[in-house]
């Protein structure tokens, strides 16, 4: 049952009426408003499982947690997105040069930005680069037309 029709029946519903016009007006079986569930009390003791996994091993995944409790990988899974476990994932490092550190922005600016080239040789576009070669270095550059 939706979330909208849940709220939209629990408002309408009488304040004083038997289970089982409650049961009637939800649209569900009179059994169901006694369902206690059993997974809970199962998944809060698995959390603590794999937390004292983690404080050993931070970095594992739910894979190697798995391994290493011997359950499954998808209940493992589950129990982590469920309670929002995640591991220890070390951050990559942005490329950045240190010299460009607090430096204005470069005055040049992008000249074909808003040009739509139709024919061949009208956009250039040229690089150079070193390759370190029995401990000397050779440069190469190019330069390359094309069209967008």
């Amino acid at each position: 049952m939706s979330i909208a029709r849940t709220t939209a029946c629990t408002t309408k519903l009488p304040r004083t009426g038997t289970k089982v016009q409650l049961a009637k007006t939800l649209g569900v079986s009179r059994a169901s408003l006694y369902y206690q569930p059993k997974r809970p009390l199962i998944d809060q003791e698995l959390k603590c499982q794999v937390e004292s996994v983690l404080t050993n091993h931070p970095s594992y995944g739910h894979k190697r947690i798995a391994l290493e409790l011997k359950f499954n990988k998808k209940r493992i899974r589950r129990v982590m997105k469920k309670f929002g476990i995640q591991p220890y994932r070390r951050q990559p490092k942005c490329p950045y040069k240190q010299e460009d550190q607090n430096k204005p922005v470069a005055q040049y600016q992008n000249h074909i930005k808003y040009i739509c080239p139709i024919k061949p040789n009208v956009v250039w576009v040229s690089d150079f680069t070193y390759i370190r070669f029995q401990e000397r270095f050779i440069y190469l550059g190019y330069s390359y037309g094309f069209i967008y």
